[in-house]
């Protein structure tokens, strides 16, 4: 049993699996969108996605230029491939955290050990 959490692969395993616990856990949670953040961003997507505009954000006709597009792109490609719906907004921060968790136990992995790696990729992920 000790040969397996000094594993690498298991690590990340861990990591990942935490991760995922904590934010898809989340995904599903609140059934509607009722931070006006979350709203604002499903918002725009869905009108990025009807109106085939992806470079101008755009919040009922009116530019929204106050940050950078990448979210809305993220959540407008989770629409075109899903039901736009609540969850399906939430998603792409959700994996999105999720791979930073990854990627920052693998780095703390390769950089440092696998014990820091393991324990910086847990942090991340809380």
């Amino acid at each position: 049993m000790s040969d397996l959490f000094q594993s690498r692969k298991f690590l990340i395993f861990l990591v990942v699996l935490f991760a995922a616990a904590i934010y898809l856990g989340c995904v599903v949670s609140p059934p509607s969108l009722m931070d006006d953040v979350d709203a604002v961003q499903a918002q725009i997507a869905k009108t990025m996605l009807l109106s085939g505009d992806w470079v101008t954000a755009r919040l009922d006709g009116v530019l929204y230029l106050e940050k950078a597009p990448l979210i809305y792109w993220l959540i407008a490609i989770s629409y075109k491939f899903l039901v736009a719906t609540d969850w399906v907004a939430r998603l792409p921060v959700a994996l999105s955290a999720i791979a930073l968790g990854l990627l920052t136990a693998a780095f703390g992995m390769w950089a440092f050990s696998k014990r820091a790696g393991f324990y910086a990729g847990l942090c991340v992920s809380t």
